[in-house]
């Protein structure tokens, strides 16, 4: 838990997510308030309405991007838990929202595995911002394969500011998903600074007339570390 509070952002206490090989932890998480139809957490609370609309998103399988296919195809059959994310028509949600992706220490010498799945809905006209972190514990060895999709609505806005600060003996392969609709503006600001191999897919589908995407990246690693 100490180590977890070191990466959260004072701009987000009291709006932050825990999420454990791949499942929402609610000893570790802490969620205030927020505006009316917002959802945020894990699938198992999430209410019937918004669930069935996290499962359609989720089902669908990314274009193969250099391994995209694969990896999203792996972690949807060792799927957990769903982070999910769900902002109504025509609201603001003020407060940035963080969202810890932590892949735990195995007794295994061969080291674990974890599946974490994202999903974020910003309904017409909406507006968000969210934080996410994916880590583990320094020098160990263990596998990571986040998915995440992002669907924006009409005029809506979603800003999503990214880091991975994986152990530097661990492996990392993720897809980022997103969708932005007529008049929508996604912006993406991310930064791998972590694990011995790391790789994140990226595929922005622009759908609507003056759909807009933003996306800054930089990874930052020594000699014999692998990130793209």
């Amino acid at each position: 838990a100490k180590m977890l509070k070191r990466h959260q952002q004072r701009e987000t206490e009291g709006y932050q997510l825990v999420f454990v090989d791949g499942e929402h932890s609610d000893d570790l998480s802490v969620l205030g308030d927020l505006p009316e139809g917002v959802y945020v957490g894990g699938l198992a609370a999430c209410p019937a309405q918004i669930k069935q609309k996290v499962l359609e998103k989720a089902r669908v399988v990314p274009v193969d991007i250099y391994g995209s296919e694969y990896w999203a195809t792996l972690n949807k059959a060792l799927l957990k838990d769903i982070a999910v994310v769900y902002v109504p028509e025509g609201v603001k949600v003020d407060q940035h929202i963080q969202f810890t992706f932590y892949t735990s220490p195995s007794a295994s010498t061969k080291g674990t595995a974890s599946f974490p799945r994202m999903v974020v809905i910003s309904e017409k006209e909406s507006d968000l911002t969210v934080l996410v972190n994916h880590m583990g514990k320094p020098g160990e060895k263990y596998y990571s394969a986040p998915v995440t999709t992002v669907d924006v609505g009409f005029d809506a806005h979603t800003t999503m500011f990214y880091h991975q600060h994986q152990s530097l003996s661990a492996i990392h392969t993720e897809v980022v998903n997103a969708t932005v609709e007529e008049d929508g503006h996604f912006k993406w600001v991310g930064m791998l600074t972590g694990g011995s191999v790391g790789r994140l897919n990226m595929d922005v589908d622009l759908i609507g007339e003056d759909a807009e995407a933003e996306v800054y990246g930089g990874s930052l690693c020594s000699e014999g570390l692998e990130l793209d």
